[in-house]
């Protein structure tokens, strides 16, 4: 039997085992409070649902067309020589032009916009301009008997218009003062063998897309006879801007599939739509090759970004979340007759019709209560931007460095230690990340802060890395100026990041050393604002004067179209004009993803 005093020095061995056992637990796996359940205790990501919200006009008349610059800017053109704009997404509506519904005029439609600001219209024969997206005016007359058309920059753009003649083909017209006058290019004619023969087909121009303002391409279709139009399918492609023309045989039937919709979401991948059999084909090299995809199509095909694309129609919704790879279909029915669609990002949508409707596409929480006039529709899949990620790491790492920098003694004299192996400077140009690493840290940086500046450093090499997928991904394909500011503004940005790394890891004292760190601020602030921007998060501030171009298009008119240089100037989100030192090597820095391209 044990006694008392033998019982307490045992419950005291247990206590000490006990404490050293928590205590080693402790230094090993951290805080309990740190651990995750894992398997079926793991919390469940959020659930979503995607849902069609009326936002309709007030005023009884139908609506032709949609287009939305960002989630919530948008313009809708109507009957009765009507513009509508929001700013709130779709909230209020308020007429530019027109919106009375007891009007006699003509309706407006065949609207466009290549940025937040620059626009188009038609009414009959009348082209509507608008430079500030605010006002509109009557700018300039349309070609005889003018049909689609498409703008590549705020000067220059194509357009498809018969001729006098009864029976010619249609035209491809170009124009270089924003659509004041045209110029006739080319008549759409094509060479194809039918039962046997050879011949040369006239044809009518349906529809136009550009990915980039210097690669486009057009969809075309014999000229109707008696009751319908069919083949041959027709695909023509411009590699200067609408200059000059190639028309080849797209895919189908030569003698009876008609092509009805395009859609590229870079100069050779994209997606063409047939009238009648409702079949889509796909190419990746630029239309010289299709493959049938299986689908449900709609009237219209649009994707927000290279991987997300919807094909919308009066009662279903194809979509694809893999550039087009793959399609999935659901049923909708709208309480009217929708007649065209905008979408400006993966998770927001428009589609307009008659009575004034205006439905908004948006994600919300699964357990959202649904109100009786909500459409259910699929949800699209999320952002994941890993450049985000990267940049905070950026911010805070900075801390580590500035009380480093702090730390450190006082100015050091001696000068940066040369290293063979690193490349030698360029002024006009900054270095890659790779270059960066191989740069030999000063003295004093590698006295001070060795370790957080190779952190630094991997950190960099990371946004060089993930930034090509990110663009690959998110891209916008809607508008092409915002598109193309999109793909010269971020690796620029980065471009500051890495000379600002480089200026850290050179400086020779303390003071250069505190103002390298505040340049990486800037840099990685910058970056990360131009990363919300292109997913329109931000909205730029700043809108240029009616009749001047944009500085991304400016800049693409002076570099020709084989260069991979970045816009080498551009307005900040604070409207200053920031030197991109660094745009030289862009194309090195990206793999060369990043294409800069001349509008003529």
């Amino acid at each position: 039997m044990l006694t008392r005093r033998v019982i307490r020095a045992i419950r005291r061995r247990a206590g000490w085992l006990i404490t050293g056992l928590i205590g080693a637990l402790a230094t090993n796996v951290g805080p309990v409070v740190a651990q995750r359940p894992t398997g079926a205790a793991a919390a469940k990501p959020p659930a979503f649902k995607g849902i069609w919200e009326p936002v309709s006009y007030s005023e009884d008349l139908d609506l032709t067309d949609v287009v939305f610059v960002t989630t919530e800017i948008g313009w809708a053109t109507g009957e009765g020589g009507t513009i509508i704009h929001t700013r709130d997404g779709g909230a209020t509506w308020n007429a530019v032009l027109g919106g009375d519904p007891q009007s006699r005029d003509r309706k407006i439609d065949q609207l466009q916009f290549i940025d937040e600001h620059h626009g188009w219209a038609v009414q009959d024969k009348k082209l509507f301009r608008t430079g500030d997206g605010k006002h509109w005016e009557e700018y300039g007359t349309t070609p005889l008997n003018m049909g689609p058309y498409a703008f590549l920059s705020s000067r220059v753009g194509v357009a498809a218009a018969g001729v006098s003649a009864q029976g010619a083909p249609d035209h491809v017209f170009r124009t270089t003062d924003g659509g004041r006058t045209w110029k006739m290019i080319a008549p759409c004619t094509i060479k194809v063998t039918i039962d046997g023969l050879n011949r040369t087909v006239q044809c009518q121009i349906d529809r136009f897309h550009f990915p980039t303002p210097q690669v486009g391409y057009l969809i075309g279709y014999l000229e109707c006879v008696g009751m319908g139009c069919g083949g041959p399918p027709v695909v023509g492609k411009t590699v200067d801007g609408g200059q000059s023309w190639q028309f080849l045989l797209g895919p189908g039937d030569v003698k009876l599939t008609r092509l009805k919709d395009v859609f590229f979401t870079d100069e050779n991948n994209g997606v063409v739509v047939t009238w009648g059999d409702h079949k889509v084909y796909q190419t990746s090299d630029g239309a010289a090759t299709w493959r049938g995809l299986i689908a449900t199509p709609g009237e219209w095909t649009r994707f927000a970004d290279p991987e997300v694309g919807w094909s919308f129609g009066e009662q279903h919704l194809s979509y694809s979340t893999d550039g087009g790879q793959r399609w999935s279909s659901r049923p909708h029915r709208f309480p009217a007759h929708p007649r065209a669609f905008s979408f400006p990002r993966r998770d927001r949508a428009y589609v307009v019709g008659d009575h004034g409707m205006v439905f908004r596409y948006r994600i919300v929480p699964a357990d959202e209560p649904t109100k009786p006039e909500v459409l259910l529709a699929p949800a699209m899949p999320g952002f994941a931007s890993p450049v985000d990620e990267e940049v905070a790491r950026v911010e805070g790492l900075l801390t580590e460095l500035r009380t480093a920098v702090e730390k450190a003694p006082g100015p050091a004299a001696a000068a940066p230690v040369p290293n063979a192996s690193a490349p030698a400077a360029d002024s006009s140009a900054p270095p890659t990340a790779e270059d960066v690493i191989a740069v030999a840290p000063s003295p004093f940086t590698q006295t001070c802060c060795g370790a957080p500046v190779n952190k630094l450093g991997l950190a960099i090499q990371a946004i060089a890395a993930s930034l090509p997928t990110f663009l690959a991904k998110y891209k916008n394909t809607n508008l092409l100026i915002a598109g193309l500011r999109m793909v010269t503004d971020l690796p620029g940005r980065f471009g500051d990041l890495r000379l600002a790394l480089k200026a850290f890891k050179t400086a020779p004292d303390q003071s250069a050393a505190q103002a390298a760190i505040a340049q990486i601020g800037t840099a990685a602030t910058a970056l990360q604002l131009a990363t919300k921007a292109a997913f329109q998060t931000a909205v730029p501030p700043v809108e240029p004067q009616s009749d001047a171009p944009s500085q991304v298009e400016a800049a693409a008119q002076q570099v020709p179209a084989a260069a991979a240089n970045a816009v080498e100037t551009k307005t900040d989100s604070a409207g200053s004009t920031v030197k991109q030192e660094g745009a030289k090597k862009v194309k090195k820095g990206l793999g060369g993803l990043i294409k800069k391209v001349r509008i003529p």
